[in-house]
Order: structure tokens, then C-alpha cells, then sequence
């Protein structure tokens, strides 16, 4: 059995995915830090737009989440807005309330493109990671 350390850079990505009203979502999360590229692609949002987004918490799960500025001035212009959004382990599902033109609050649930068992979140979630000369 090999050494495991808890590797600071170790990044345990998760792909989830779903639609809303003409809207496909795709969300790469990692779920250490809660960081997530998103990519949303439909003839309601014109094309494609996409970039990261993160909790405004940065020990959140759930509640309001901040954008990179880019992702968020495509948004704006489309008069779409991220009201919060959460990640439920338990469920293993993402969910995101958003505020879209004529419909106001949407709620899109994104389930994982390639289920699997996520470890408990204890002591901030933070992966067992090998050492690169282990592998």
C-alpha cells in the first residue's frame, strides 16, 4: 500500500449535466474547492456562453454564487441571472435557480454524466491524492 498525502492541488472534477427550456447546461465542478466551468448552449441564450462560476462562500455548498466577470457580462446581456444555486452530495445533484426573461425563476437540476460515490465531506473535503511517483 502506498503513501497517500492530501495534495493541495489534487483536483476531483465531476461532470453534471441537464436542459431547461431549450438550454442545455454542462457543469465540470471540482468538488474540492466548489469551483465550476459552465457551459450553457441553446437557441435561448444564443448560441453558447460559458465560464466559471463559485460559491460566494468559500466553504459554501449552497446559496449565492459569484461568476467570472466575462461569463457574467454574456449573462447580463441576455438578461439572465444566477440567483444561487446548491451541490448535494447526498443526492448527488446540482441544482441552480435562475431569473431568465418573461419566465422570471427557474430551477435546472444537473445530474452526473458519469455517476459515482462521492467521499463524505469531512475536514472540508479534501481528496486522498497519491504522490506522483506513486503512480
Amino acid at each position: 500500500m502506498g503513501i497517500y498525502a492530501l495534495a493541495p492541488d489534487c483536483a476531483v472534477t465531476r461532470t453534471f449535466v441537464g436542459s431547461l427550456y431549450g438550454v442545455s447546461a454542462r457543469v465540470e465542478i471540482d468538488v474540492r474547492t466548489r469551483v465550476a466551468q459552465v457551459r450553457l448552449r441553446g437557441v435561448p441564450v444564443a448560441g453558447t456562453v460559458e465560464g466559471k462560476g463559485w460559491f460566494s462562500s468559500p466553504t459554501a455548498e449552497e446559496g449565492p454564487v459569484e461568476l467570472d466577470p466575462d461569463f457574467a457580462a454574456a449573462l447580463r446581456r441576455r438578461r439572465i441571472s444566477i440567483v444561487r444555486a446548491a451541490l448535494d452530495r447526498k443526492r448527488d445533484i446540482i441544482t441552480v435557480v435562475t431569473r431568465v426573461p418573461i419566465i422570471g425563476e427557474a430551477t435546472l437540476r444537473l445530474h452526473p454524466q458519469d455517476p459515482v460515490t462521492l467521499p463524505p465531506l469531512d475536514y472540508g473535503f479534501v481528496p486522498l491524492c497519491t504522490h506522483g511517483d506513486e503512480l
